[in-house]
């Protein structure tokens, strides 16, 4: 048997090998199999970036927040690239991130990627 959906907040399969009726009931056995696939999201702030000083802060800071696998800066076209975990974080905790250093923040861009 398998079930598509989320579970803990992120996309995933869940497959019950050894599902057991008893009493009409569902008895599931703690040795199921269970797969969870965690898409990852990239965002693109515009943002109000002005210089490489600003850049580096933005990429010494928000690279370290939690769930965030890459991130690109780019000074001349005042946006911030993040692709994240969005099991782990969000993009109002990335723009909260960025506003705690000084710099404006907004959402231009945002897909699932694999």
């Amino acid at each position: 048997q398998l079930h598509l959906g989320p579970f803990d907040g992120s996309p995933g399969i869940c497959w019950n090998q050894n599902d057991n009726l008893e009493n009409g009931k569902n008895i599931i056995d703690m040795k199921h199999l269970f797969i969870v696939l965690i898409s990852l999201v990239q965002v693109v702030f515009a943002s109000t970036i002005h210089c490489e000083t600003c850049g580096k802060k933005v990429q010494e800071n928000i690279a370290f927040e939690k769930g965030v696998k890459d991130l690109k800066v780019d000074v001349p076209g005042k946006t911030i690239t993040v692709v994240f975990n969005p099991a782990k974080t969000d993009t109002t905790t990335l723009k909260k991130a960025i506003r705690k250093l000084g710099y404006e923040a907004e959402v231009i861009d945002y897909k699932t990627i694999k």
